[in-house]
């Protein structure tokens, strides 16, 4: 599981969030971000495959970046969200 890390956030306080990208243009965008130094970024519960794409994400960089879902209206939504990694 990912954990929000404070002195991530605190590098650059900035949260990027991604919205409706597929897993490849997710990943490409969310790697020029990293590169960049910011570490906080939010995929919305509304894009597709959003489970799979923070599965990816949590794979990839949960000990670099915080990774957190937004958009997250149901019960359901936070249990996909939290399974996931996020």
């Amino acid at each position: 599981m990912n954990q929000f890390s404070e002195t991530l956030f605190q590098e650059i306080p900035v949260v990027g969030i991604l919205r409706g990208y597929t897993i490849e243009k997710t990943l490409n965008i969310v790697e020029a971000y990293y590169q960049r130094g910011f570490r906080t970024i939010e995929v919305t519960m509304n894009t597709p495959k959003v489970e799979t794409i923070i599965k990816a994400l949590v794979k990839k960089y949960s000990t670099r970046l915080n990774i957190g879902v937004g958009t997250v209206c149901k019960d359901k939504d936070l249990e996909i969200a939290l399974k996931a990694g996020a």
